[in-house]
């Protein structure tokens, strides 16, 4: 391996420049790149999609082709794991249309069995443009941390 990729801060500025795209990829090429490109790819997220598309995919119900809220069964430690893992590294969300995700993303909100701040602990900006929903709301809720530096709703 070269010198240079043993310095963290040249592999944070090589992840910074890498298409966002290529990052999964990156993320999974090497333990080194690993922490890195998942906190670039997660910092800032343009829908709550992923958020939701990291989890199992028979975590919830499917009617009329589309997700519907109902968790079909109960979140355990390891799905709590991996959504933290991700969450974590979110510092901003932009929200800016009615997404289908935004109802199980609420039930999962209303599952959470710790405090709020723990959920997004870095969450610095949110900026939600879409239709308000009692879903909505539950994600809303569990987005309002200490951390956060700007809303717009």
């Amino acid at each position: 391996m070269h010198p240079a990729l043993q310095n963290f801060d040249i592999i944070c500025t090589i992840c910074s420049h890498v298409h966002r795209g290529s990052l999964p990829a990156l993320a999974s090429t090497c333990r080194i790149f690993e922490r890195p490109a998942l906190d670039v790819l997660w910092r800032n997220l343009q829908s709550v999609e992923p958020l939701v598309k990291c989890l199992p995919s028979d975590l919830f119900g499917i009617e009329l082709g589309r997700m519907v809220g109902a968790l079909l069964k109960p979140l355990d430690t390891s799905i709590w794991g991996i959504l933290s893992k991700y969450t974590s590294r979110v510092h901003s969300i932009t929200q800016s249309d009615r997404s289908a995700v935004i109802e199980p993303l609420g039930s999962i909100m209303l599952s959470c069995p710790s405090a709020p701040a723990s959920l997004f602990p870095n969450l610095r900006r949110l900026e939600w443009h879409t239709d308000g929903t009692h879903y909505a709301a539950e994600f809303l809720r569990m987005a309002f941390v200490p951390t956060l530096l700007f809303l717009d709703i």
